[in-house]
């Protein structure tokens, strides 16, 4: 259980609505320059959203931003298999953080 946890997809969505504004049609490496720093920005903001419902939470940051790093060659490579893996890396982390529960103790 996250908080609010409407708020991850509106601070998802605007973050990300600017970033396909600004450089999605510059193409080559500003896309992929700007997409890698988008993706540890962004994970600080889930990370803040996972608040201390989430044990490891750190652990986002690093993952999401790290999948952003990959799948720009190998998503601009592949195609849609190329995004699908961001998807699948990110969500399965995703689903381990919040399986592991709560910082805070009862």
């Amino acid at each position: 259980y996250v908080p609010r946890a409407w708020r991850w997809a509106l601070l998802t969505a605007i973050p990300s609505a600017a970033i396909a504004l600004l450089f999605g049609w510059a193409g080559g490496n500003a896309w992929a320059a700007a997409a890698g720093g988008y993706g540890f920005i962004l994970a600080a903001i889930q990370w803040s959203i996972l608040g201390d419902a989430v044990r490891g939470r750190w652990l986002w940051i690093l993952v999401c931003g790290l999948a952003w790093l990959l799948v720009i060659p190998l998503g601009d490579a592949t195609g849609p298999p190329g995004w699908a893996n961001h998807g699948a890396m990110t969500g399965a982390v995703l689903v381990w953080l919040l399986r592991r529960g709560s910082e805070t103790v009862d």
